[in-house]
């Protein structure tokens, strides 16, 4: 694993992030990456690429579903996996959001 990623759940699925920032995961049945403008609008124009909706109507815009049929090709995804990580170390760092303690009381 690159120095500096970290592997987290995102949506209860697997994801990869790089100063707080994710840059891949999983979700259902696909793969997403986190790319950057240029090459989001490029790929976004041939048919087997997708934009990244994990719900009805919330499109994630700097996110792209790689093709399903190339999902098995290690070598495939390493390469967008190590673009989508080069274009997000380059985003400002995400501060961790504190989570409220819970009042638990008897």
């Amino acid at each position: 694993m690159a120095p500096g990623v970290e592997l987290r759940k995102m949506f209860g699925c697997p994801a990869g992030f790089v100063n707080g920032n994710m840059f891949c995961g999983a979700h259902e049945e696909n793969i997403v990456v986190r790319l950057d403008e240029d090459a989001r609008a490029s790929l976004l124009q041939r048919p087997e690429f997708r934009p990244f909706i994990p719900l009805p109507g919330q499109v994630m815009k700097e996110y792209v579903c790689l093709p399903r049929d190339r999902l098995t090709d290690v070598e495939y995804l390493g390469r967008w996996f190590n673009e989508a990580l080069d274009y997000a170390a380059t985003l400002p760092p995400r501060k961790a959001k504190k989570r409220a303690a819970k009042n638990v009381s008897r």
